[in-house]
């Protein structure tokens, strides 16, 4: 993913309006996305992030030829979305910094 300004783009800061939830609720829908940096423990995201990268490397959908933190996809994975990666998680819940 090609991340330089001209091929990514910038996101809009919401940090202005993290207490205005109808706020966030309308860039949400405006932008596709709420951007919220440094709002929750690098850490504790990485941490819930490992916890649902083992679960996919259990259920064979990574390329275990690449360390799961790479998360690369089994060539044999045809999945597009696990909701229950989160479920029973509880390195997932998270409290803001």
């Amino acid at each position: 993913l090609d991340t330089a300004p001209e091929a990514f783009g910038w996101l809009r800061d919401s940090s202005d309006a993290v207490a205005n939830a109808d706020e966030l609720r309308a860039r949400m829908v405006e932008d596709g996305y709420v951007f919220l940096p440094g709002y929750l423990n690098r850490d504790e995201v990485l941490d819930a992030r490992r916890v649902c990268l083992e679960k996919l490397a259990s259920a064979g959908q990574l390329d275990l030829n690449h360390d799961i933190s790479d998360a690369v996809a089994s060539p044999d994975s045809h999945v597009k979305f696990m909701p229950e990666l989160a479920q029973n998680n509880a390195k997932a819940q998270f409290e803001p910094n």
